[in-house]
This record gives structure tokens, C-alpha cells and sequence, in this order.
């Protein structure tokens, strides 16, 4: 998609692209996450224990954007999830558990005050006061 996540929880990992002004150096308990539709790259300190976390059937956040978080879901959970527009730089904290994607995505609308609007194949998390 438009996000790219990158965690190291070992050794160290050099990151580069067009996109970017200059190769960025991360090293273990580092992540990066680029967002391309409105050109912002941060470097965070991430938890060793939260890198890959999805593998023991949960998702951990601390101020990720929304739709970062909805592309985890869709990827993880194996349910697809889309994000309005004015709600993809929100930010959330906390931990979903993704054995039940449907159950997940409920728990995050209703954390983060939103509306879950059901479609075609998927959701949309979509903002209630519009």
C-alpha cells in the first residue's frame, strides 16, 4: 500500500529510497514507518518484544497512524479494512488481539470513537459526526 513499516529486532537494517533524502540507518529496537500519500517518514524506539508480535496473535501500537493500523489488520487478521481520509493520520495506542480480525476491528472503532461502516468485501472505518 501507501505505508511501509520497517522494526528491527536484531543486528541492523539500512533503509533507502527515492522518497527519501538520504539511506536511513536503524538498528536493533528502531522502526520506521513511511507514509507516501503525505510524505512523512518517523523513526521510533520500538519494544524487541512488540517486533513481529503478530505471529503470537496480537498487534501492538503506541501513537501509529490509523491507517497504518488498518493495513495490519487487513494483512494479519485477513479481513480488509479502509480508512477515510480524514481519519488516516489519527493516532492509536494500544494492543488488539487479531484471532477474531471481526472482533478486532470492532474493539478499534469503538476505542477510537468511530464509526465501523460494513461493505463489499470489507469495512470502512469512517467518522460518525460527518
Amino acid at each position: 500500500g501507501e505505508q511501509v513499516r520497517v522494526e528491527v529486532a536484531q543486528g541492523e537494517v539500512k533503509v533507502s529510497s527515492e522518497a527519501l533524502a538520504q539511506p536511513i540507518r536503524l538498528t536493533q529496537g528502531r522502526g520506521l514507518s513511511y507514509d507516501a500519500k503525505v510524505g512523512t517518514a518517523l523513526v521510533s524506539t520500538v519494544r524487541p518484544d512488540a517486533i513481529g508480535e503478530w505471529r503470537t496473535g496480537r498487534l501492538t501500537y503506541d501513537s501509529a497512524p490509523l491507517a497504518l493500523v488498518a493495513e495490519d489488520l487487513s494483512r494479519y487478521a485477513g479481513i480488509k479494512v479502509t480508512v477515510a481520509d480524514d481519519l488516516r493520520n489519527r493516532q492509536f495506542s494500544g494492543t488488539l488481539v487479531i484471532d477474531n480480525g471481526e472482533a478486532a476491528l470492532r474493539d478499534l472503532s469503538r476505542l477510537m470513537g468511530i464509526d465501523l461502516v460494513p461493505g463489499t468485501g470489507g469495512y470502512r472505518l469512517d467518522d460518525h459526526s460527518r
